[in-house]
């Protein structure tokens, strides 16, 4: 399956007003923050870091979030295994040098996760290439320049995968 995607589109719904409050409220809310910054620092991507949460015990985390126009009738997020295939770059879910602590995707209608980046990268890592042949996955074309790649994971099936790796390995 392949899909065009046009990043920039998707970047300007993310810098909505309407949008960044909205993520505000619920990651207030989640985290009982204190405070929630949007990163001042544009271009940060491939740190994936788009917000800071500061908490009520004065320490901070760190948020992703993967803005989505509606959510999948399968109940699954996309993972990517290849942010570019021509040029053999590693997906934001694989990639270590990610300095992000959650992943948070929302959707339109209002709807969202949030996961720990860390055990989502490591579970990724370990299983992305057999999970490719288990589930759907796509590639899309963006802004008309290189392919990425994807595979689309059921929502429970991950957070029981991501809840037996922490289980095991804490």
């Amino acid at each position: 399956m392949s899909n065009n995607y046009n990043f920039d589109t998707e970047l300007k719904i993310s810098e909505m007003e309407k949008t960044q409050e909205k993520i505000k409220q619920i990651l207030t809310k989640h985290f009982k923050a204190e405070m929630v910054l949007k990163n001042p620092v544009k271009n940060q991507d491939d740190k994936g870091i788009d917000y800071y949460v500061y908490l009520p015990d004065y320490d901070v985390c760190t948020v992703d979030v993967k803005i989505r126009k509606r959510k999948n009738r399968d109940n699954d997020v996309a993972l990517e295994t290849w942010s570019n295939i021509e040029r053999q770059k590693i997906g934001w879910t694989r990639d270590k040098n990610k300095k992000t602590d959650f992943i948070m995707w929302l959707w339109q209608g209002g709807e969202y996760l949030i996961l720990p980046f860390t055990p989502l990268r490591e579970v990724f890592e370990h299983y992305w290439q057999e999970w490719k042949e288990k589930f759907n996955w796509a590639t899309q074309r963006t802004n008309n320049l290189y392919n990425s790649e994807c595979v689309f994971i059921p929502i429970l099936y991950l957070k029981e995968e991501i809840e037996w790796h922490t289980l095991f390995n804490s």
